[in-house]
Parts: structure tokens; C-alpha cells; sequence
């Protein structure tokens, strides 16, 4: 299995909102590795990553920005953090 030398981060955004007079909801959209111009030199990397993924291959930012969307369109969800990852959540433990 590949060893990328990459750290990886996901950013999760809780609303801290439980107590305002202003009605605020928190969502955020975890994406797994995505082939955007700014990763475009780890591409390989990122290739043989998502090869181990249910969906053998890379997000693309239009699959983001469908996330996003739904999210947006979803006004009952509040506080959620959408995996969009290619099923890796569903496989990969996560660190402890």
C-alpha cells in the first residue's frame, strides 16, 4: 500500500451558535482527494490514494460543488459534516 509523505486534514466546523437570538447552522463538506490545478503535481500521489477507495478514483470539483448544493437546498440538517470522499470513511479506521 502506498505510504504517501502528505499530511492529511479535515477541517470540521461545529456551530457555536446554542444560544443566539440569530438562527445559525453549521455545515461543512469533508472531501477526499480532489483534482483541482493546486494538486496538480501530486497528482500520481493522489491517483494510487483513490485506486484504494470504493470509487477507485479522484473527486472531481463539480462532485464538491454538488455537495455543497445539497447541503445548501437541505434546510433541516443542521450541524452535519458530509464525507464526500469516495467511500474511504467507510473502509479507512480512523486515527486514534
Amino acid at each position: 500500500m502506498l505510504e504517501p509523505n502528505i499530511q492529511w486534514c479535515s477541517t470540521a466546523i461545529i456551530s457555536g451558535a446554542h444560544r443566539s437570538k440569530y438562527p445559525v447552522s453549521v455545515s461543512a463538506v469533508a472531501a477526499g482527494p480532489t483534482r483541482t490545478p493546486g494538486t496538480t503535481a501530486a497528482i500520481p500521489v493522489l491517483t494510487a490514494l483513490a485506486a484504494a477507495y470504493p470509487a477507485g478514483r479522484l473527486l472531481e470539483p463539480a462532485e464538491v460543488a454538488d455537495a455543497i448544493a445539497y447541503l445548501v437546498d437541505a434546510p433541516y440538517l443542521h450541524g452535519t459534516i458530509l464525507a464526500v470522499d469516495g467511500g474511504a470513511s467507510a473502509v479507512v479506521p480512523s486515527p486514534r
